[in-house]
C-alpha cells in the first residue's frame, strides 16, 4: 500500500490572477470548438485557424502554444 503526505497551504488568488486563469480556460475552449466545428485533427491546420482569434484573449504570446496543444 501506498502512503502519501500532504501539505495544506492556504492559497487566494488574486483578481489579476483570477481573470489571467479565466481567459486561459476561455481560450483553450474555444479552441476545442473550433477543432470540433471545422472538424480538425492536426495540431498544425487548429495552430492555424485559431492563432489570430487566440491574440485577442489579451494572453502572453508564450500561452499559445499550450492552449493550441
Amino acid at each position: 500500500m501506498l502512503a502519501f503526505k500532504s501539505v495544506t497551504q492556504p492559497y487566494s488568488p488574486s483578481p489579476l490572477i483570477k481573470d489571467l486563469m479565466k481567459r486561459y480556460i476561455d481560450a483553450i475552449n474555444l479552441c476545442i470548438d473550433i477543432a470540433i466545428e471545422k472538424n480538425i485533427t492536426s495540431r498544425n491546420s487548429l495552430s492555424n485557424e485559431a492563432y489570430k482569434i487566440i491574440s485577442r484573449y489579451n494572453l502572453p504570446s508564450y500561452y499559445y502554444v499550450e492552449i493550441i496543444n
